[in-house]
């Protein structure tokens, strides 16, 4: 069975419309881990804070509370210690980088694809190799900054080194 990605191109438009879908599913589906990590942080923070303060208010109480205190205490240390280990902020922030470069991509294709009764198919080409190279760095950028050339921070008429 041969996937979408691997069949031939129909026609430069046809990818065109192919990659301004394929960038919009990706953007949504970045969008939900983005809301799901955002969940985990605030959540497993939120636990955490909560259960310190009420080992605090036991451990500062009745000598009878403090085993209490002592398992609640270790149970917010635990949350803390799994926020940190799943990294939720950090995983947040960088789905909603990926996501907001996916969005510009799908608003770059888009007016190109308005432009593209307007242009010569070489010239077409061209755009088309741009914006699919910004969707490589995109989907290279999991463990580094925003390239800028993920956010179409470059001129048009460059070629492929």
């Amino acid at each position: 069975m041969v996937r979408k990605d691997q069949e031939r191109p129909g026609s430069v438009a046809g990818e065109l419309g192919d990659l301004i879908e394929s960038v919009e599913r990706s953007a949504r589906a970045l969008n939900r881990w983005a809301k799901f990590w955002q969940i985990a942080e605030v959540s497993l923070g939120w636990s955490a804070a909560v259960l310190a303060a009420v080992a605090g208010a036991l451990g500062l109480g009745q000598i009878v509370g403090r085993e209490g205190a002592a398992i609640l205490a270790l149970s917010a240390a635990g949350l803390i210690a799994g926020n940190q280990y799943l990294g939720s902020a950090g995983r947040y922030e960088r789905d909603i980088r990926r996501r907001n470069a996916y969005e510009a991509l799908t608003r770059d294709a888009r007016l190109e694809e308005a432009k593209a009764k307007e242009q010569r198919t070489t010239d077409l080409d061209e755009v088309l190799r741009a914006l699919l190279r910004r969707q490589v760095a995109i989907k290279d950028m999991d463990h580094q900054a925003v390239p800028a050339e993920a956010l179409g921070r470059q001129k048009w008429s460059q070629t492929e080194s």
